[in-house]
C-alpha cells in the first residue's frame, strides 16, 4: 500500500530527527556483535539509524535489530533489478507500531499493514509491527521499493510496474548459498491461475484513482497481477529485461501504455495476456540468484538512541498528522 502525497499539515514534522541526535543515551553497536540494547528505564520511543533508513520503535517492538538490519542491504537489491539511484536523496522513517489497533488509528484500512507517505520531503513508512514477522519483513521491503522509486529522479513509472516491482523484490531471501529475489508463491499462482489475474489490458492502463487499484479484493487482484508480468518479462520473455526498460522509458516520455507495449513487446495488449496466461501455467518458475558478495552483504552498524520527552512528542504529532490526514481523505 503507498500514499506519496505531499503534506504540509505539520509545522515540522523533521524537528525529531534533528533532535534525536542530541540524546544522552546512545550505544554504537554492530548487529552481527549479538543485539542491542539501550540503557536505563525502557523508553517509550527508541531511535535505529542505520545508513538505509531510520527506525522509530515503538515499546514492545520485537525484532527491529534484525528488521533493520535486512532493509539496509535491501537496496542493493533494487539498484540490480530497476537501476541506481541518481541525484540527491530524501530521508526514510519507519514508524512501527507495536499493537495493531493503534495503527489503525492512524491509518484506518483493516487490510493494511503499512503505508508510504511523503511529508515536507521525508518519506514517512507507517508500519504495523505485530504483524507475524516475515510479513513485517515483507512490508518493509514493498515499502522501502516505493520509497526508492519517489526519491529517484525523472518522471515517475508505470503504477503497475512499480508495484510489480515491489512484489517480486519483497521476496528476497539470503542465506549461505547466496541472495535469492522473486521467489514464487504457489498460493498465489493458483489465484492467478484461477481467477485473481487482471487482463493486460487493464492493468498496464491502471491509475491510482482507478477502483481496481483503490478497491480492497480488485487492489489485491492488481498487486498479484503486477507481479506476474514483471516475472513474466524477467524470466519468460528473450531479452524482457531490456525490453521492459525501453516500455517503461517510452511511457515516461509520454506515450499511452498500450500501443507502447505493441511497439516494444510486438504484440498487442491482448495478445500479451494470452502469453501470460500461458506462462502461468507453467510448472517451472525461474528466479534471480547471485553470490553473497554481489551485494556485500553484512550486518550494518546501527546508531541506538533512546528519545527523550520532547522527540517522542514530536513524534506523536506526526502520527497525529498522519491520522487526521487519512480521517480527512478517503481511502
Amino acid at each position: 500500500m503507498r500514499d506519496s502525497s505531499d503534506s504540509s499539515d505539520s509545522s515540522d514534522t523533521r524537528t525529531w530527527w534533528r533532535r534525536s541526535s542530541r540524546v544522552a543515551v546512545a550505544l554504537y553497536v554492530a548487529l552481527l556483535a549479538g543485539g542491542c540494547s539501550v540503557l536505563g528505564p525502557k523508553p517509550e520511543w527508541t531511535s535505529l539509524q542505520t545508513p538505509a533508513a531510520q527506525f522509530l520503535v515503538q515499546e514492545n517492538t520485537k525484532h527491529t535489530e534484525s528488521w533493520a538490519g535486512r532493509v539496509s542491504w535491501f537496496r542493493p537489491v533494487l539498484e540490480e533489478i530497476v537501476g541506481p539511484m541518481q541525484g540527491l536523496e530524501r530521508p526514510i522513517v519507519y514508524l512501527l507500531i507495536a499493537e495493531r489497533d493503534e495503527y489503525l488509528e492512524y491509518f484506518p484500512k483493516r487490510e493494511s499493514v503499512g503505508v508510504h507517505r511523503s511529508i515536507d520531503g521525508t518519506s514517512i513508512v507507517l508500519v504495523d509491527a505485530s504483524q507475524p514477522p516475515d510479513l513485517v519483513v515483507a512490508t518493509l521491503m514493498h515499502e522501502y521499493a516505493h520509497y526508492y522509486f519517489d526519491a529517484r529522479q525523472g518522471p515517475p513509472v508505470p503504477l503497475w510496474y512499480e508495484e510489480g516491482v515491489a512484489e517480486y523484490a519483497e521476496a528476497v531471501t539470503v542465506d549461505e548459498s547466496g541472495v535469492t529475489i522473486g521467489a514464487v508463491s504457489s498460493f498465489g499462482i493458483d489465484l492467478l491461475r484461477e481467477s485473481a489475474l487482471m487482463p493486460v489490458p487493464l492493468l498496464i492502463s491502471t491509475k491510482q484513482s482507478d477502483s481496481r487499484y483503490l478497491d480492497t479484493q480488485e487492489a489485491g487482484n492488481f498487486h498479484l497481477s503486477a507481479w506476474a508480468l514483471i516475472h513474466f518479462f524477467r524470466h519468460g520473455v528473450p531479452d524482457g529485461r531490456q525490453l521492459l526498460d525501453r516500455y517503461v522509458e517510452e511511457v515516461a516520455a509520454g506515450a499511452a501504455p498500450r500501443p507502447a507495449m505493441l511497439r516494444v513487446y510486438g504484440k498487442t495488449a491482448v495478445a500479451l495476456d494470452k502469453d501470460l496466461r500461458e506462462y502461468l501455467d507453467s510448472d517451472h518458475f525461474e528466479t534471480d540468484a547471485y553470490p553473497l558478495d554481489r551485494f556485500r552483504v553484512k550486518r550494518p552498524a546501527v546508531w541506538i538512541e533512546a528519545l527523550d520527552d520532547e522527540s517522542t512528542q514530536d513524534v506523536r504529532s506526526l502520527l497525529d498528522s498522519m491520522k487526521r490526514y487519512y480521517q480527512s481523505n478517503e481511502l
